[in-house]
């Protein structure tokens, strides 16, 4: 969630994997976060996304970003109305089609092992796009990769 953002975005290879069909629509740049102006490659008018059981339609474009999956932007913050944030733990609440809704964030974000083989299988179908720490530590007879 990025209220600074102007736009809702999705990554290509998310919006391929799911097989969503694109909305042609005349190409633009959009400046993302470091300044830089990315080619925006498609539209999808109405995505549904389901956040802790609540379904929101979203309006997303299409723009190979990097470090996220999704941004939603200030527009759908403003649809929501009021809103109460606590960045301790962290969570959003508001209300949604008159049901009080509270998102709540994965505050523990620890690593978990992978296989090598399954950080190959990430590398080749290019979704990974930075990899900032690698620890080789065995746990039994198989070596595991912490990332």
């Amino acid at each position: 969630m990025d209220s600074c953002s102007s736009h809702n975005i999705i990554q290509p290879q998310i919006a391929r994997h799911l097989k969503l069909p694109t909305t042609p629509i005349s190409p633009f740049s959009m400046m993302v976060g470091n300044g830089n102006h990315i080619q925006c490659q498609g539209f999808y008018p109405h995505m549904d996304i389901h956040l802790h059981n609540t379904i929101f339609t979203i309006a997303f474009y299409l723009l190979p970003i990097e470090g996220v999956d999704v941004v939603l932007n200030i527009e759908w913050f403003r649809s929501l109305g009021p809103i109460t944030t606590d960045f301790v733990i962290p969570s959003l609440s508001f209300t949604h089609q008159n049901t009080p809704t509270t998102l709540t964030g994965d505050s523990t974000n620890i690593p978990t092992p992978t296989f090598f083989t399954q950080l190959c299988h990430l590398l080749h179908n290019n979704s990974v796009a930075s990899l900032h720490l690698l620890t080789f530590q065995p746990l039994s007879t198989l070596s595991l990769i912490h990332i």
